[in-house]
């Protein structure tokens, strides 16, 4: 799967938990991610079915720890009119559709990759953020 079909699947699956924006301020997305890479791992070394065709695009800076392909994908899925940037510095992301809309998106994918999906969203959604 293509890094722009992960990030699709992964906003949906984010919006079928509940949430409606991702927190950019200070670069909490970033810190957030952590936690859904490290459960990515997990369902790797697990072997899971679906887990071969997810993507290596979380890796982050070694300088930085800033996930250049998150980033990249904020922009992109807001030319796509899925997300909305709040100018000027944006601090937060917006996710504008609502959950039926992100249960069409994830329809596109086999179930085995919409569980792996379900459970990123949820490490993502279980972390604290920073206002």
């Amino acid at each position: 799967m293509r890094s722009e079909k992960f990030f699709r699947g992964f906003v949906a699956a984010l919006r079928m938990q509940g949430e409606t924006e991702i927190v950019t301020k200070g670069d909490a997305h970033h810190r957030t991610l952590d936690a859904v890479v490290e459960r990515l791992e997990e369902i790797r070394r697990a072997k899971k079915p679906g887990a071969e065709e997810v993507p290596d695009v979380l890796v982050p800076r070694e300088i930085t720890g800033r996930y250049r392909a998150w980033d990249s994908a904020l922009v992109t899925l807001q030319r796509g009119r899925l997300l909305a940037g709040r100018n000027p510095t944006y601090p937060i992301v917006e996710i504008l559709f609502d959950k039926e809309e992100a249960k069409r998106l994830l329809e596109r994918y086999t179930p085995e990759q919409r569980a792996i999906f379900a459970e990123l969203a949820e490490a993502y959604s279980r972390q604290p953020v920073a206002s």
